[in-house]
């Protein structure tokens, strides 16, 4: 939701003024109204009545927030549990990775002159830097070797 300053001082004026009338009506003496006198019941109907519209607007502007953020609600949950949600969230999670980061490193500072870098090379700096990290992506995400993990990456993107 975006609103400037402006729209978000006048919303807070408007919803304040309806509370301060809310509240001085409980506490004026119109709140002592007497049910025997049709004029005093007319006044406070005509009095409830103007509340009444100018509550509406705001009523319906919170309503339609509301119907915003659960449409966009069901749209975020339709979209990760889509094949395309899951693969974008794999992918966020492999490139976030300390292995992935490292071998991102390790393909760019150690590649041969024709600009690949042999598994070997990168699995040697991956045991030297990151002891461990192979296991707990393959307990993760199920990858049981560096060429799978480096294809999954190449076919995520």
């Amino acid at each position: 939701m975006e609103a400037d300053s402006d729209f978000y001082k006048n919303k807070r004026l408007a919803l304040e003024s309806l509370v301060n009338d809310r509240n001085d009506f409980y506490s004026s003496p119109t709140a002592s109204v007497n049910p025997n006198s049709i004029e005093s019941c007319l006044e406070i109907e005509q009095y409830l009545d103007q509340q009444r519209e100018r509550l509406i607007p705001e009523h319906d502007y919170l309503k339609s927030l509301i119907e915003g953020f659960e449409e966009a609600k069901k749209a975020h949950i339709e979209f990760l549990a889509s094949e395309e949600g899951i693969r974008q969230f794999e992918l966020s999670f492999l490139q976030q990775s300390p292995l992935v980061t490292l071998l991102l490193d390790v393909s760019s500072q150690l590649s041969r002159s024709d600009g690949w870098t042999p598994l070997s090379v990168a699995g040697q700096q991956m045991r030297q830097n990151l002891p461990g990290q192979m296991e707990q992506l393959k307990n993760h995400m199920g990858y049981k070797s560096l060429k799978n993990l480096s294809w999954a990456v190449n076919f995520l993107k």
